[in-house]
């Protein structure tokens, strides 16, 4: 027998179902994946700033700033994206979930001051302009110049929030489907 097949079969031997550990897994795999894209991300801008060099604000300051904006992007996005996890595992074609990831990014697109608080991936940017004067700058220039007036306690809040409903509707649609 493979090691592999040991490993699974060990997981299965825990008393968690398999629609539970499919959760876990494809979260933790989109997460990580998220994180190792923001930082391959975070490399190439810094190895490229340094290579064309004279940017007047490039010193270690800016690039933990921007280092910790990544990691925050990296983590945040995914979970504010799990509504669309949601239709891709209640979904039995890819046509339901790309059509609702257009439909939830247009919002943000068009209108992201506005919905901060309200909609998960506008929530991400009120975060991001409460960790320092050049990442509210940029935060200002997305909003077309509206201050973001929210506290980033009420952006994770709403952010969790929906990570958590979407997180419970797929195990409900995974268990109905193992039935």
């Amino acid at each position: 027998m493979n090691r592999r097949t040991t490993r699974l079969k060990e997981l299965w031997i825990i008393p968690i179902s398999k629609s539970h550990v499919f959760i876990f897994l494809k979260w933790t795999v989109i997460i990580l994946m998220s994180l190792i894209l923001c930082v391959f991300t975070f490399a190439i801008c810094v190895g490229g700033g340094f290579i064309a060099g004279d940017f007047p604000d490039f010193n270690t300051s800016t690039v933990l700033q921007s280092f910790v904006l990544y990691l925050l992007g990296g983590g945040l996005v995914p979970i504010a994206m799990l509504p669309i996890v949601f239709m891709a595992t209640s979904s039995k074609g890819y046509g339901i979930p790309i059509g609702a990831t257009f439909l939830y990014l247009v919002p943000v697109v068009i209108a992201p001051a506005y919905l901060m608080g309200a909609h998960p991936l506008a929530s991400v940017m009120g975060i991001y302009s409460s960790l320092s004067p050049v990442s509210a700058d940029m935060v200002r220039s997305w909003t077309q110049g509206v201050t973001v007036t929210l506290s980033p306690s009420l952006c994770l809040i709403s952010i969790f929030t929906v990570g958590i409903v979407f997180t419970i509707l797929s195990i409900i649609v995974l268990r109905k489907r193992s039935y």
